[in-house]
């Protein structure tokens, strides 16, 4: 009784017990009737071959059932190395081996170089060399003279020959 009852929680909840058949030959569509609550069930079982491509130069494939002769398709292509676009792009692609179609990759600065900002000032930005687009960084870069006395501060300091900015000395 107590198996009968597990057997019944099992079917309940969805796991029942048979074997799938075809319903005809040349067909895809199987049935099964439980062996426990005698339910039944549908579904269709495709004998799917290999996908095999359809040209050498393309990337469409194809797949037959071997029961029902129905097909599917596909594009399954073959990336090669990530490259950049062109010599003057900062944008990398990968194209296709087999059919040559392109697709976009990362985009990858070369060349990277600190600019200013202005001429009177030592905020610098970094620029592509390749492209010319701005990156996120940011830097200060000030052209420090020698040290000198400067006798209204009674120190040594330093002068920035661009932006006018000093430095003392033991404040570095």
């Amino acid at each position: 009784m107590f198996k009968n009852l597990f057997n019944k929680a099992k079917c309940k909840l969805g796991f029942h017990k048979g074997e799938w058949q075809y319903d005809q030959d040349g067909d895809c569509n199987q049935t099964r009737i439980c062996e426990r609550c005698e339910d039944e069930s549908t579904r269709l079982s495709h004998a799917w071959q290999e996908w095999l491509y359809d040209t050498a130069d393309a990337c469409d494939q194809t797949r037959t059932c071997s029961r029902c002769g129905e097909h599917e398709q596909k594009v399954a292509h073959t990336w090669g190395k990530e490259q950049y676009k062109n010599n003057d792009s900062c944008v990398q692609i990968y194209c296709c081996e087999r059919c040559h179609t392109e697709k976009s990759g990362r985009k990858v600065h070369r060349k990277l170089q600190w600019n200013y900002t202005t001429a009177a000032n030592c905020q610098q930005i970094e620029l592509c060399g390749t492209c010319g687009e701005q990156t996120q960084k940011t830097r200060l870069a000030h052209d420090w003279g020698d040290w000198q006395y400067n006798p209204n501060l009674n120190t040594t300091v330093r002068v920035c020959r661009r932006c006018g900015e000093f430095l003392q000395k033991g404040t570095a």
